[in-house]
């Protein structure tokens, strides 16, 4: 398990950080530490900057108790970071809390019970936001949740185990350029990457009808012709293209019946959520773009199958039914929105 070190905005008392890629811990320490090393990537337009962990008890399983509580320190860390860099072009603020689950046995073979934990995020924010929302972050964290309650039914609160508030700057790739899927991600046939060469500034528009499944024929999904008669089924007015991620929430305000999800590939290939929509189960057309990104510049491609394309990560063989909010992998498709 991995250490670091990293100051606690906000006070004069430290704490350690505990890491590892299963869970996270916190504890109190006195230790005077520097800003932690870990927290600082070699690319000098992207990486953290610093972080703040809130850790809960037993005691916490209500996400609006457990925030409510410590809303003046969240608000004061907040406010304490975008003035320590105020220098930072584009400042991005992240929120994760961790929550442990329990369930009981099930009274056979003496069967005890068991416990899990889920990690759930809320979206980027900038530093220009003036203050940050409270009712809101408890409303997002308790739907996220909930959603994962309803799809785990027989699993129940345990606690919080904490909260976590992560800082750092941030350049959006600018300029919109076609690039090739990679062989690695083509061979899991997961993706449609519409072939836009050359009108490659609309390649979200061309991902977003990809992914609403017009047509039955894949060979159909790669040809950008076959998009430019329904690009008038897409409000664009007002959005500037190549469309940035940060335009994407109005995008969905002008078209109510579509939400979207981004998608990136990290330096392990790893799959992660880039932007997660708030209308994932509550729209007709859910759409998930990959982002692919060569040095700054990006190109949007359409996710077929989500199971497919995390299945690197998945240890059963059959076909998993993927969470939209956290990705989290199921066995059984029991509801519209996994």
């Amino acid at each position: 398990m991995k250490r670091s070190n990293c100051e606690k905005y906000g006070s004069n008392a430290k704490y350690h950080h505990y890491l590892s890629d299963a869970h996270m811990l916190c504890a109190y320490s006195e230790v005077d530490c520097n800003e932690c090393r870990g927290c600082q990537r070699q690319d000098p337009d992207n990486r953290m900057i610093g972080y703040r962990i809130w850790c809960g008890t037993e005691r916490d399983a209500v996400v609006g108790d457990f925030i409510r509580r410590h809303q003046k320190d969240i608000a004061l860390t907040f406010e304490s970071a975008s003035k320590e860099n105020a220098d930072v072009v584009s400042l991005k603020f992240n929120i994760e809390m961790e929550v442990k689950f329990i369930r009981n046995g099930s009274g056979k073979n003496d069967v005890p019970m068991q416990y899990t934990a889920a990690r759930f995020h809320i979206p980027l924010m900038t530093s220009y936001v003036d203050e940050m929302d409270v009712c809101d972050m408890i409303a997002q964290l308790t739907e996220k949740i909930e959603h994962y309650r309803r799809l785990n039914f027989d699993w129940n609160i345990f606690q919080i185990n904490y909260l976590r508030l992560c800082w750092g700057s941030y350049r959006s790739p600018k300029e919109c350029s076609f690039i090739r899927t990679p062989k690695w991600l083509a061979l899991k046939r997961a993706v449609v990457n519409v072939q836009c060469f050359d009108d490659v500034r609309n390649s979200f528009q061309y991902s977003v009808l990809a992914g609403m499944n017009l047509f039955s024929s894949a060979h159909h999904k790669l040809r950008a012709a076959q998009y430019v008669p329904l690009m008038g089924m897409l409000n664009m007015n007002g959005i500037q293209t190549p469309v940035d991620i940060s335009s994407i929430d109005k995008f969905e305000k002008q078209n109510p019946k579509i939400s979207v999800n981004v998608l990136g590939v990290d330096d392990d290939r790893d799959i992660i959520s880039i932007r997660t929509s708030k209308f994932c189960s509550q729209r007709k057309h859910h759409v998930n773009l990959l982002m692919l990104i060569d040095q700054n510049k990006f190109h949007y491609v359409s996710v077929q199958s989500l199971s497919r394309l995390v299945n690197s990560r998945i240890k059963y063989n059959g076909k998993k039914y993927l969470c939209h909010y956290c990705l989290h992998p199921f066995n059984r498709q029991d509801y519209p929105d996994v």
